[in-house]
């Protein structure tokens, strides 16, 4: 029997592949079947008597799952033409797409729904979820080419399961990242803020987010815009993290004023900062 909880780990501390993207949907389909089987074991448990009644009532639950899945897939192929385009496409990478989208935006509906019997693990389904968002994005996305059927498949299904995700901090930094993979660079920084804002300052990870905010806004030379970021920031900063705090300051107005002197000489190639900013992160 595979260990969920080992899996799960491994996955969460694994680099993104195409393969991982291919176990990560496995295990979410594990974590589904073991629930089945808990719910069945469980009814057995509690009512030997009227056995076969209740694994009737399994049996009726499970063909109402498939009428369910229908009905959405229907819905979604409605609203969504690309995706019975993806349907019919034989490229190596459409059932992958498809199997992502369906993971992703019809099982965490599924399982919001009155009475659905697989609620008891819906934290870790769900963490499971955002592992498998990060491993499609970085491994499966970049192998999709523009404007493809499968490509924007993938794109709603980033997007429609941030936005159910339930924990604000998760559903910014996700949408960040559909931002970001559509090119749409206010949003993103936008999205960054609001996961800035919702951090508090006795958090570990406070200074990572305020990082990736600041390091965004730079590498857009949206310098005014990322010092200002850091003043209304300052107020919150604890003191541990001061003297961090103060090197992006410096840094700030440094890679400004390297890209001013660029923008003078005529010479500016955007690499030349960039590396500034490669050897600042590393």
């Amino acid at each position: 029997m595979l260990n969920i909880i080992k899996e799960y780990h491994d996955l969460l501390d694994s680099d993104a592949s195409l393969e991982n993207v291919d176990r990560t949907v496995a295990l979410i389909e594990y974590i589904l079947g073991i629930q089945w089987t808990e719910q069945l074991s469980l009814q057995i448990a509690a009512h030997r008597e009227g056995l076969m009644a209740e694994m009737e009532e399994v049996v009726l639950f499970q063909e109402q799952l498939d009428n369910d899945f229908k009905q959405y897939f229907h819905f979604y192929v409605m609203k969504y033409p690309e995706l019975g385009q993806v349907k019919e496409i034989t490229s190596p990478h459409a059932h992958r797409v498809l199997k992502v989208f369906l993971t992703l935006v019809f099982f965490p509906q599924l399982m919001e729904c009155d009475g659905f019997p697989l609620k008891s693990k819906y934290s870790l389904f769900l963490d499971t979820c955002l592992v498998l968002f990060h491993q499609a994005y970085f491994a499966l996305l970049p192998e999709l080419k523009t404007d493809t059927p499968e490509k924007k498949v993938l794109l709603l299904a980033f997007k429609a399961f941030a936005n159910q995700v339930p924990r604000e901090t998760d559903r910014y930094d996700l949408l960040g990242l559909y931002y970001e993979a559509v090119e749409d660079y206010g949003q993103v920084a936008d999205c960054h803020q609001k996961v800035l804002r919702l951090t508090h300052s006795d958090a570990h990870e406070f200074m990572t987010v305020l990082q990736t905010l600041w390091s965004f806004l730079v590498e857009q030379e949206r310098f005014r815009e990322a010092l200002c970021v850091l003043l209304e920031t300052y107020p919150r900063v604890l003191r541990r993290d001061l003297e961090e705090f103060n090197e992006l300051i410096l840094m700030t107005f440094e890679l400004q004023g390297k890209h001013y002197q660029a923008l003078l000489k005529g010479t500016y190639q955007s690499e030349n900062w960039h590396q500034g900013l490669e050897g600042y992160a590393a």
